[in-house]
């Protein structure tokens, strides 16, 4: 099995980091298909490395949001939105 350390960005974040799926934990480098995906949740975010049997799960979204703490989904308040019915 090969495992990978992350050397490190532009700025350095993340040097000597383990690539390994935040998912299932998996540190095979051969199985991890996405490396350091940047996502963020309002003004922040981190990277996130994942595998393919963990990105092919048809759970992936839901196991996702349960990991990044919004186990119930990431909804924006009504005050931020304007509802409009369609009549199509």
């Amino acid at each position: 099995m090969k495992i990978a350390r992350y050397k490190g960005g532009m700025f350095g974040e993340g040097e000597g980091e383990i690539l390994s799926c935040c998912l299932c934990g998996e540190k095979d480098f051969d199985k991890l298909v996405v490396h350091r995906l940047g996502i963020s949740v309002g003004m922040g975010g981190d990277d996130y490395t994942f595998c393919k049997k963990c990105l092919d799960d048809k759970n992936f979204g839901l196991n996702l949001l349960h990991h990044l703490g919004y186990p119930y989904g990431i909804l924006l308040k009504e005050e931020c939105v304007d509802i409009i019915e369609d009549e199509g």
